[in-house]
């Protein structure tokens, strides 16, 4: 599939027009373009219209062979069956107006019959440049392919990609655990989950009883018009159009729902989707301003929530959530290294209202969405607090922070889980009473944060330590359940030993869709306080640090916020406390 930019994505204009389809033309390339350049060469771009809709490839310079692989999305409403979709091929001219080459007509409905709909078609089409251009060499032809897809079978294909998202035994169907996953990945309503009861709306859908639910019966529930399906997805035509309009290589239906700021850019015409905000968001304290801010969490964090706690404890550690969780983390991890994931780079930035000012690389230096997000920033971006005073202790992120002057008021105030304990999170029984109640910093990145973690304090980093584990989300409503998150999930552990603390534990905990933890510091390594240690790959991750009990007071505007409890938003190198003595 090629490329496709955010210029291409047509927008839902007017709603009240209901789509029947979308049309999806591929530009490959021509031959027999005419020389327009006195080197003998051209600058060939081509410009699609169809109906009111206008738009154009990226221009491809001296060459009589031009390549665009260049991909356009248009909604087809039922009066655009009859239009024509015209190609203007033009030749770009730096220092005046652009000339014209030539014009070739495609008949939209000849595409759309239920016989050659729903499949993709390669199109050649020759063209005659004017005769005062200069003859071209072979014949004069523009190849693309072509497809026009119904509605009936994108919502088919819109199920299937769900299906196969959720279905964790890849038997292309899910059963009702599967299904309570899927509710929360479409943002339903709540209110009617909660009146009907999960296992209702599943044997509503279920139409053969058999306990699984296919993509089939799925579509043939929509389609019927069945009032519950209504309610339950209101915005479910919305979002269906949003995802194939925004869809690129190397995600699937399922990458694209429950990230929802990959589709946050479609526009929907100013129409308002009504997703229960309230009920998807955490406040942080924000120390730069002292104000409270709204953290909204993602879908594919609501998910991870829903099946870790939906059924208690003995749900949470099951196998088969398990299972999800990492299938959803290793998948990511695929997606966004893909060299096509790099298309979603600025929608993330939009969504999350990036500082691109402050990032160190040119933003076309990126391969892939990954690299971006574990990018780096410019040396001043960050300062570090006291500098050449050891004695104080920084941020090793850009995080949410919380401080708990021992283990014992972690577990009284913020850390939940039943069975979290030093033992479990270190895994060794003698580190375990070395550090018993210590001090603990708890830095929470969320996916928009910056990601690469650095060293809180100055001293020698120790030999590296890794434990595997599950993908459980760390965000806080998660951390004040009954899981232990932090000892279940995989980590990586660490010393620094300092002059003014000692030794110093330095923990980082992977969490959904957080791929790999890695490390760009070396084991024996001296490093200054604010020396990069590592970063974390996509998604939200946390860094734990900790100090032997005595050795460290945090500062009082954080030790106030943890008491509530409520998170600090910070930043890497700001001050967090100093050493006791």
């Amino acid at each position: 599939m090629a490329e496709v930019s955010k210029s291409d994505i047509i927008s839902l204009r007017d709603l009240q027009r209901k789509p029947i389809g979308i049309l999806n033309i591929t530009i490959k390339n021509a031959t027999g373009i005419p020389p327009m350049d006195l080197n003998g060469k051209a600058d060939p771009y081509v410009v699609l219209k169809f109906g009111t809709k206008v738009m154009k490839t990226p221009i491809i310079k001296k060459t009589l062979l031009p390549s665009w692989d260049h991909t356009f999305r248009l909604l087809v409403y039922p009066e655009d069956i009859k239009l024509d979709v015209i190609f203007e091929l033009w030749d770009w001219d730096k220092l005046s107006k652009d000339d014209f080459i030539a014009t070739v007509v495609l008949n939209l409905a000849d595409f759309t019959s239920p016989e050659r709909a729903d499949n993709e078609h390669l199109v050649t089409l020759p063209f005659t440049p004017p005769k005062k251009i200069k003859k071209a060499k072979g014949p004069s032809e523009l190849c693309l392919t072509l497809q026009y897809s119904t509605e009936d079978a994108l919502l088919l294909e819109f199920w299937k990609g769900l299906i196969d998202y959720f279905d964790v035994d890849d038997s292309k169907s899910i059963d009702r655990e599967e299904f309570s996953n899927v509710l929360v990945g479409l943002q339903s309503d709540q209110e009617l989950v909660d009146d009907m009861g999960e296992e209702a709306i599943f044997s509503a859908i279920d139409a053969d009883g058999d306990g699984f639910i296919t993509a089939d019966e799925l579509t043939e529930f929509i389609k019927s018009g069945d009032a519950l399906g209504k309610q339950l997805w209101h915005t479910l035509s919305e979002t269906m159009w949003e995802v194939f309009l925004a869809l690129n290589d190397g995600a699937t239906v399922g990458d694209m729902v429950v990230n929802d700021w990959r589709i946050e850019g479609v526009d929907m015409g100013g129409k308002v989707k009504d997703n229960k905000v309230l009920k998807n968001q955490i406040l942080v304290h924000v120390r730069d301003t002292g104000k409270l801010e709204v953290e909204l969490i993602p879908s594919y964090i609501r998910v991870a929530m829903k099946m870790m706690y939906s059924n208690g404890i003995g749900r949470a550690t099951t196998n088969k959530v398990q299972s999800v969780l990492s299938s959803m983390t290793e998948r990511q991890g695929r997606t966004y290294n893909n060299p096509k994931s790099k298309n979603e780079i600025p929608k993330f930035i939009k969504f999350h209202m990036l500082n691109t000012d402050e990032i160190l690389d040119d933003m076309d230096s990126f391969s892939n969405f990954n690299e971006f997000f574990y990018r780096k920033l410019k040396p001043n971006a960050r300062p570090i607090s006291n500098v050449k005073d050891d004695k104080v202790v920084v941020s090793p992120a850009d995080c949410r922070l919380h401080v708990f002057p021992s283990i014992s008021e972690a577990q009284e105030i913020w850390v939940k889980g039943k069975t979290f304990s030093l033992t479990t999170l270190l895994q060794d029984n003698d580190l375990a009473s070395e550090y018993d109640n210590c001090s603990l910093v708890i830095a929470r990145l969320a996916p928009q944060d910056y990601h690469r973690y650095h060293s809180p304090v100055g001293g020698k980093v120790g030999d590296f330590r890794t434990i595997s584990g599950s993908y459980f989300t760390v965000n806080p409503i998660a951390i004040n359940q009954k899981i232990d998150v932090y000892g279940l999930n995989k980590r990586l552990i660490t010393s620094i030993e300092t002059e003014h603390f000692g030794k110093v534990l330095f923990i980082a905990v992977g969490a959904t869709m957080v791929g790999s933890i890695n490390m760009t510091v070396e084991p024996g390594k001296e490093v200054k306080k604010g020396n990069e240690l590592g970063y974390f790959a996509f998604g939200g991750s946390t860094c734990l640090v900790l100090f032997k009990q005595g050795s460290i007071v945090f500062d009082q505007d954080l030790m106030v916020n943890s008491a509530k409890p409520i998170e600090t938003l910070i930043k890497v190198g700001d001050r967090i406390g100093v050493a006791s003595s």
